[in-house]
Order: structure tokens, then C-alpha cells, then sequence
């Protein structure tokens, strides 16, 4: 993974597409310069989408993206990956300089061998999260759960 994060001003091409406030909306799509090594590289490198940044910290806060067209591999015969496949994230501040992950949906469509159709979903949301003292021991943290006070 550390080696496909330093590739990513490679694999993309980024222009800016707004500022409001704290936040710069960034579009990105394929690099046709770039030359994929492996599958992961073909899988990210067929995505394009919109990048929300914090500007102040410098951090993501929300990813749209989506392959713009079908990922083959084998000629398509040991598996595809089809252009229905998405991602979307939303992260949060939850304390000065803090970020989370606060939303997460995932759609993969495609087939394996040819014969074996793979369709899968996730949703994931987090919320209300609250400071903790940070010298708080397990019985106050079990505590604080059984109470639903968080």
C-alpha cells in the first residue's frame, strides 16, 4: 500500500474545481501516461472522481469515485471488474486534529472465471463521537458504554 500512495500524482491527473471556505473540491481522473505494473495499479488507475480537502489541515474529507470503465484481468476470463463499482467516504474532525472515517459506502460489481456474477455492498456510518479523558482506564470505559451516554 505504501508503494500505490507514492505512485498516486502518477496514476492521476488533478485539477481544482472550487473553493469555499476551509474546503477545495479537487477532480481527478487516469493519467493515460501512467503504465500499470500490477492489478491493483489497473484497478485504481481506471477510477476518477472528486477529492473534498480541509485546507487548514491538509486533510481528506470526503472521496467520490468510480471506475470509468471495466477492469479485465486474465482478457477478462479470470475475472472483471464493471464500471458500477464505487466508493464514497466521508471523514470528520472529531477533536482538534483528529480525523475519522464517519461514512463509508462500496459497490463492487463483476464476475470471476466467467461464470461466478459478484455483487457486494457496504454502507458503514459512525457517529457521536465525544472526547475521552485520556488516562481513562477499562471499568470507567465499560462504564461510559453500558451507560449510552456517549
Amino acid at each position: 500500500m505504501p508503494e500505490l500512495l507514492r505512485e498516486i500524482p502518477n496514476i492521476f491527473l488533478f485539477r481544482s474545481l472550487d473553493s469555499e471556505g476551509n474546503y477545495t473540491r479537487i477532480a481527478f481522473q487516469p493519467n493515460p501516461s501512467f503504465h500499470e505494473e500490477s492489478y491493483q495499479d489497473r484497478v485504481v488507475h481506471a477510477m476518477a472522481g472528486v477529492l473534498i480537502i480541509h485546507k487548514p489541515d491538509m486533510r481528506l474529507c470526503e472521496l467520490d469515485a468510480h471506475l470509468e470503465h471495466k477492469v479485465e484481468f486474465g482478457f477478462g476470463i479470470l475475472g472483471v471488474l464493471r464500471d458500477k463499482t464505487n466508493l464514497s467516504l466521508v471523514r470528520e474532525e472529531v477533536s482538534a486534529g483528529q480525523w475519522t472515517t464517519a461514512k463509508l459506502r462500496f459497490h463492487l460489481d463483476g464476475s470471476v472465471l466467467l461464470l461466478k456474477t459478484i455483487s457486494r455492498d457496504l454502507d458503514s456510518s459512525r457517529y457521536g463521537f465525544k472526547p475521552v479523558a485520556h488516562d481513562l482506564n477499562v471499568a470507567e470505559a465499560a462504564s461510559i458504554v453500558r451507560s449510552n451516554t456517549f
